[in-house]
């Protein structure tokens, strides 16, 4: 009986085995995937680099508009560019104390984002010090220093967020 069912059980094995060989040679394999993915590869795409990008985009678009206009417009479109630049040199001293709306959003967006941070520091101590209250000494002591190092964090990200603070003011009430 033994060998009847160690018979069986090697063939129904021997099967398996023989099964599986068939069926692979089905599919491709990884080499030769790969070896067709280089193949059919694109060509490389265009790396933009620092050096392809102007230094002031502001400026070379305002350059761009003033000498396509001066190019078409011929000897007039050049007086107009001297014109157009004395009228920016003499702009109201009203514009200038107006603070530059995107230099506000940014500075406000510094600020909440430092003021989450904060949130977050204030939020982990409370959960380590809870967590340090009910843990072996081992764990306390680890906690401590983790607990210090985001107190010194936490200051850290106040004096930031202080800093910014006083760089939005100064963007809403500029010095007169």
């Amino acid at each position: 009986m033994k060998k009847a069912l160690l018979l069986s059980f090697t063939a129904v094995l021997l099967a398996g085995v023989a099964c599986a060989q068939t069926n692979t040679d089905d599919k491709p394999s990884l080499a030769d995937l790969a070896a067709k993915q280089k193949k059919t590869k694109s060509a490389p795409k265009k790396v933009i680099t620092n050096e392809d990008l102007p230094e002031h985009p502001a400026d070379s678009a305002q350059s761009g508009t003033i000498s396509s206009a001066s190019t078409a417009s011929g000897v007039a479109g050049t007086a107009g560019t001297a014109d157009a630049k004395a009228d920016s040199t003499k702009s109201d001293p009203k514009d200038k104390k107006a603070p530059d709306p995107e230099a506000v959003t940014a500075a406000k967006a510094k600020v909440d984002g430092l003021k989450h941070d904060e949130d977050v520091y204030t939020d982990s101590i409370k959960r380590n010090e809870e967590l340090m209250a009910k843990g072996s000494e081992f764990r306390r002591n680890m906690m401590a220093e983790t607990i210090q190092h985001q107190k010194d964090n936490l200051e850290a990200t106040k004096a930031k967020r202080q800093a910014a603070e006083a760089e939005l003011d100064k963007l809403n009430n500029p010095p007169k």
